[in-house]
């Protein structure tokens, strides 16, 4: 049976963050922010001095009668846009001062996230673990990984969340129950979690990564909010106004907001 953990064992985690939670993002792009370069639209993201030209992808494309949708394409390994990634990532990481810092499968961002949580930890003077969770598009070989780290072939459902991100495929994700047995020790003794991820678009990702955890602490009989968990991220990629609530609710800290444009860009760059 399930039991809700009485909120002093929590308290401290859920806390920790809140006064991160009050500095709204630094860096709120709009579309007036776009600008060409060699006949790209880009745009600008900026961090000590340094600034990463995003190009903009209209990912409704060859779609007949579909208004174009234009995403900024943050790809952290352009050594720019990696750097940037970096520098803004850490300072968070350092403020919130981890136990554990979890980050979502994602070839393309792990080393990016890993370089921001060393450095974190550097200036925190220890060392804060990085644990990527498992997943991909391959269900079964996720699956096969879990069994081979001790998990019952009749249990694998409960063990795994599926989930699309806005411009993949349906993914599937785990969480190894190595991490789990870290997690509980952590929380029992007041310490935090903190997610880790590069752009936080449609929260499909986040989503299931909480899922996912939230299932695994449940299993050994904790009820935990889905925010217990503050997710860290470059950006947040935003449609329409951009919403402070919205990332309060989210529980996420970011220096930066990006654009998700729909419609035409301003001449010339349409």
């Amino acid at each position: 049976m399930i039991v809700e953990v009485e909120e002093s064992v929590f308290a401290a985690t859920m806390n920790a963050n809140l006064s991160l939670l009050d500095r709204s993002p630094r860096q709120i792009l709009t579309k007036s922010d776009v600008r060409a370069v060699d006949g790209q639209p880009v745009l600008p993201l900026s961090a000590n001095g340094l600034t990463a030209y995003l190009p903009l992808k209209n990912v409704n494309q060859g779609k007949q009668d579909a208004p174009p949708v234009w995403i900024a394409w943050f790809d952290p390994l352009v050594d720019e846009a990696g750097q940037v990634g970096v520098d803004l990532l850490a300072p968070y990481l350092t403020q919130l001062a981890p136990d554990l810092a979890i980050q979502p499968a994602s070839s393309k961002s792990e080393g990016m996230i890993a370089m921001a949580v060393q450095r974190a930890g550097a200036a925190l003077e220890r060392t804060i673990p990085l644990v990527t969770l498992i997943g991909g598009t391959d269900l079964d070989a996720v699956q096969a990984d879990l069994v081979a780290n001790g998990v019952r072939e009749s249990d694998l459902p409960g063990w795994t969340v599926s989930y699309q991100p806005i411009t993949g495929k349906i993914k599937h994700m785990a969480v190894l129950p190595g991490v789990v047995e870290r997690m509980v020790e952590i929380f029992e003794r007041g310490g935090q979690v903190t997610l880790v991820d590069d752009i936080y678009s449609s929260g499909a990702t986040v989503r299931a990564a909480r899922d996912v955890m939230r299932r695994a602490l449940a299993r050994r009989g904790y009820d935990v909010p889905a925010t217990l968990f503050p997710v860290v991220a470059v950006a947040q990629e935003v449609e329409g106004d951009y919403d402070d609530a919205q990332r309060r609710e989210i529980n996420l800290v970011c220096d930066a907001v990006i654009p998700v444009i729909v419609g035409p860009l301003d001449d010339p760059l349409q």
